[in-house]
């Protein structure tokens, strides 16, 4: 179906709902237009891992186990 078919078919099952349905469907379109202009910009930055072992350094005398435990209670 090309994008002219897309569009009539969208307006006539918009036209269907309720005018808060409507002001969804408003509020979604806008988030896929955002969403797809930051996905598009191209990224330049490279995967890196300077945080791996950072909590083995820092707590080196406290399990992982006791480690969760002292997350909970913050």
């Amino acid at each position: 179906m090309n994008i002219i078919g897309y569009d009539a078919i969208i307006a006539q099952k918009v036209s269907q709902l309720q005018h808060f349905q409507k002001q969804e469907v408003f509020d979604f379109i806008n988030y896929l237009l955002s969403k797809s202009s930051i996905q598009n910009e191209p990224s330049n930055r490279k995967v890196t891992f300077e945080w791996e072992g950072a909590l083995k350094r820092r707590y080196s005398n406290i399990s992982s186990v006791e480690l969760q435990h002292n997350i909970w209670e913050l």
